[in-house]
């Protein structure tokens, strides 16, 4: 089964692509609407399906916005319910993102300063290593556990340093805001 998501500004804009999706030919198993402020941890009552966009999703319930959930199970459903969201007029993943990084970013400025490499290679780095540790696959896990595949998934700009640092500080990150 896949699962595809969209955060909305509004319970009302989430319903309305609820009610788009439920007339899209796409055979969804489950659509779920989560009002704003609803706690994070119901994200993981839908299974573990969400991808690793997750902890966006979580942050944005946090901040008052409402996400939707779509259960399909073949691959072109995924890419009819992605469409059908946002046309609907889900936010940008990207434009999520960088709100999130926004937030996080004075934080953990201090952490990547002095990691031996420019500032902003230091960030970048810093940043890639703090997402991946935010990735189903590597909560709870040591850098060491996950360096193969991060390294394959997050190349880190020639600050190896900043990324490890972002990825430590991530996972503590992650469960802190874990259910």
């Amino acid at each position: 089964m896949k699962c595809v998501a969209g955060i909305f500004g509004s319970l009302q804009a989430a319903d309305r692509a609820r009610r788009f999706l439920a007339t899209a030919d796409l055979h969804a198993k489950q659509i779920v609407v989560l009002p704003p402020g609803t706690s994070p941890s119901a994200l993981a009552l839908l299974g573990g399906h969400l991808d690793e966009d997750q902890y966006l999703f979580g942050h944005a319930l946090e901040l008052g916005a409402a996400v939707v959930v779509v259960l399909v199970d073949e691959p072109v459903h995924v890419l009819v319910a992605r469409a059908a969201l946002d046309r609907t007029g889900a936010e940008p993943m990207a434009d999520v993102c960088e709100r999130w990084w926004h937030a996080v970013r004075a934080r953990e400025e201090p952490h990547w300063r002095g990691a031996g490499a420019t500032a902003h290679f230091a960030e970048d780095a810093y940043r890639q290593g703090f997402i991946a540790a935010q990735r189903p696959s590597s909560r709870g896990r040591s850098y060491t556990e996950v360096l193969e595949d991060a390294e394959r998934r997050s190349p880190w700009s020639g600050a190896p340093e900043a990324f490890r640092l972002g990825y430590e500080r991530g996972q503590a990150w992650g469960r802190r805001h874990a259910a």
